[in-house]
């Protein structure tokens, strides 16, 4: 992958990651979701010549200056050939966002990606995939789409940074899950919080619960049964996106977790390991449960919907 190469993945999914200016959900004023989550949870197609304007270029006490500032293990991983990208956002004359070209299995290219603002110097993620960005006068919008490694199994995978040009300071946004085979609108036309009942998440907006044919293999699927991604209890809470007939286009938030996902990726980080007798009852649970702090996007039915 050629590093600044943009463009914007056909099917998004979402993942909240922990951060200390992790943004507001909702606006109390008016219970919207702030329009930077709005935009990473089904994001519009980016500039494609966005990032590459915004690179700068150093010299070489300012290239050793950059490298020594992050762990030698990032350094040494540097693709052959390959050098650190720098970039100015807010034309300050600083660097506000470190690419780190690396190499990870397969191999596949990608980054260790690093921000900067007042408080300082640190790792936002690091995996191989491509660019999106959106820039405005208040906000830079940057969005990463993961590499899909198999399809019989992996989710899409999203991460996404905001880097406010008001306050100069970075947010992480939510990162996703979306199913690769289904339907995504091609734009938000509502951002609104809505809580739901007992319902399924599926990747068009149908009901098929056509049970899935078991794998020799494996019995990990990119759906439960037909288009279910995963089952929620009721209380489930979100951010409703677009509208088609009777369905809902949500963003799930993962402070509840679905009672059982096929939805996974192996480069999302979890916080629920796999046990390691493959044949037991609790590796097989362990598959279904959302193993990733990551938000869900999907379809539910109107009827769903118990708030507001």
């Amino acid at each position: 992958m050629k590093p600044g190469k943009l463009h914007l993945a056909a099917v998004i999914a979402i993942a909240a990651c922990g951060h200390p200016h992790a943004p507001t959900i909702g606006n109390a004023a008016t219970g919207a979701p702030s329009s930077a989550v709005a935009w990473a949870l089904l994001p519009p197609k980016g500039d494609g010549k966005a990032l590459d304007a915004l690179e700068i270029k150093v010299s070489a006490d300012e290239a050793a200056l950059a490298l020594a500032a992050v762990p030698e293990d990032v350094r040494t991983n540097i693709d052959e050939g390959a050098t650190p990208h720098y970039y100015d956002l807010d034309g300050d004359g600083r660097f506000d966002l470190y690419l780190y070209p690396q190499v990870y299995f397969g191999p596949s290219s990608g980054f260790i990606v690093y921000i900067r603002d007042a408080a300082g110097l640190r790792e936002a993620f690091g995996v191989p995939g491509d660019w999106t960005i959106v820039k405005d006068a208040e906000h830079v919008l940057l969005s990463y789409d993961v590499l899909i490694i198999d399809e019989s199994f992996e989710s899409g995978f999203r991460h996404a940074l905001e880097y406010r040009l008001t306050d100069h300071r970075w947010n992480v946004l939510p990162s996703t899950f979306g199913a690769l085979k289904g339907l995504v609108p091609p734009a938000a036309s509502m951002a609104r919080k809505v809580t739901l009942a007992a319902t399924t998440l599926r990747a068009t907006p149908a009901i098929d619960d056509t049970p899935t044919p078991k794998d020799a293999e494996s019995e990990q699927r990119t759906t439960l049964r037909g288009n279910a991604l995963a089952d929620y209890a009721a209380g489930a809470h979100g951010v409703a996106l677009a509208e088609q007939g009777d369905w809902l286009y949500v963003g799930l938030d993962p402070a509840v977790r679905p009672t059982a996902t096929a939805m996974q990726h192996g480069m999302a980080e979890t916080d629920v390991e796999l046990p390691e007798d493959y044949e037991s009852p609790a590796y097989k649970a362990a598959q279904q449960s959302l193993r990733s702090p990551v938000w869900l996007l999907g379809w539910v039915p109107k009827r769903a919907v118990t708030s507001p």
